[in-house]
């Protein structure tokens, strides 16, 4: 009756706590030598930007030793004001597993969320480790899209926006994917499909030298 389905219904949102936050928590006990987005932006703006908290956000985003999306600056930042390195890997990592879980909540009629979540943890939480903002941005975007293709812009744009601010590279993907939504109504809409996944690829691994060489070419650098 409606105790068993509440008993259950309980048990459910047990399971999701613990299963977001054991990634969550593992992730904050991480060894800080590995992954290129933690050598290059994570311990270079913590153990050296310490001083910069006093005067606020604002004055240490703008003084960071290493400049990075305003998004991923503040939970650096938040990590800063609680002297907890661990508490920035925890949200990062939250900020890459919760629109994974949310998208596949969404699409739970097609697909399992219990395989989708395992899959995601098997193939996708070491590069996570590594990869933080674009982790995070690719995350959002996931749930951006499918906002999308139900047209409900209002949601999608804010989200796509939100994935700006944690990697450059959602720019290029935002763009992208209307591109790919106008191509697959022609013929041969597969092979489009196809190519435009490695196109994302590609995209992602090299977003900040195409960004880079496009404001040189426009003159700004």
């Amino acid at each position: 009756g409606d105790t068993r389905k509440g008993q259950l219904k309980f048990y459910g949102i047990i399971c999701v706590i613990i299963g977001v936050l054991i990634p969550c928590i593992l992730a904050s006990f991480r060894d800080i030598t590995v992954g290129y987005d933690v050598k290059a932006y994570v311990t270079s703006n913590f153990v050296s930007s310490k001083l910069l908290i006093s005067n606020g956000f604002w004055y240490y985003f703008e003084n960071m030793p290493e400049d990075t999306e305003i998004g991923f600056a503040y939970i650096l930042y938040l990590g800063n004001i609680f002297d907890s390195l661990g508490l920035s890997f925890f949200l990062i990592e939250l900020f890459i597993i919760i629109p994974v879980y949310i998208f596949l909540v969404k699409i739970r009629a097609q697909s399992s969320v219990t395989l989708g979540m395992a899959t995601f943890y098997f193939l996708s939480y070491n590069f996570s480790l590594s990869v933080m903002r674009g982790g995070i941005a690719m995350s959002l975007l996931l749930l951006a899209y499918y906002y999308l293709n139900e047209k409900r812009y209002k949601i999608a744009i804010p989200i796509i926006f939100l994935a700006i601010l944690f990697h450059n590279s959602a720019i290029l993907l935002s763009v992208l994917y209307f591109v790919i939504a106008k191509l697959q109504k022609f013929k041969y809409g597969n092979i489009v499909k196809m190519v435009s996944l490695s196109i994302i690829v590609v995209l992602f691994l090299f977003t900040d030298k195409i960004l880079s060489s496009l404001v040189s070419i426009a003159g700004f650098a």
